[in-house]
């Protein structure tokens, strides 16, 4: 088992004690200026836009995490097999096969999450109804 060093300690807590309420607190803040301005009958194509823009700001960074770490991995080692704790050997290119399977897989269910989102933001016109009512479905699912 790797030990933690205190660079990886320090951006952890960094992250969870600065980043992550800075970001729910930007959230909350957008949400409260778009409830304030009637955002329902005042948007157009530039606030679609800039939404748009913040989506791509989330989703770069995270196709490059799904991409470069693995990548990296590869490289630093080499085009190498890799054996396992359980002793069977697996190929990098099976690894990297392997990694992305296990990213595809996930994908699936968070598809569906959204979709129940968007299918409730739909139906109500209300966007907090939408974010409740789809934690709420998310627990029940959870649940049962």
């Amino acid at each position: 088992m790797r030990r933690e060093t205190k660079l990886e300690e320090a951006s952890r807590r960094a992250l969870l004690s600065f980043v992550v309420p800075l970001w729910i607190g930007a959230g909350l803040a957008d949400w409260a200026c778009h409830r304030r301005s009637d955002i329902e009958h005042t948007a157009g194509t530039r606030e679609a836009a800039i939404h748009a823009l913040m989506m791509t700001e989330a989703g770069i960074p995270s196709l490059l995490g799904l991409l470069v770490e693995v990548n990296a991995g590869v490289l630093a080692w080499g085009f190498k097999h890799v054996v396992t704790f359980s002793g069977s050997v697996v190929s990098a290119p099976k690894g990297l096969l392997l990694v992305f399977a296990a990213n595809a897989c996930y994908l699936v269910p968070l598809f569906a999450v959204v979709s129940i989102g968007v299918l409730l933001s739909t139906v109500t016109r209300n966007s907090a109804a939408a974010v409740v009512g789809t934690l709420a479905v998310t627990l029940m699912l959870a649940l049962i």
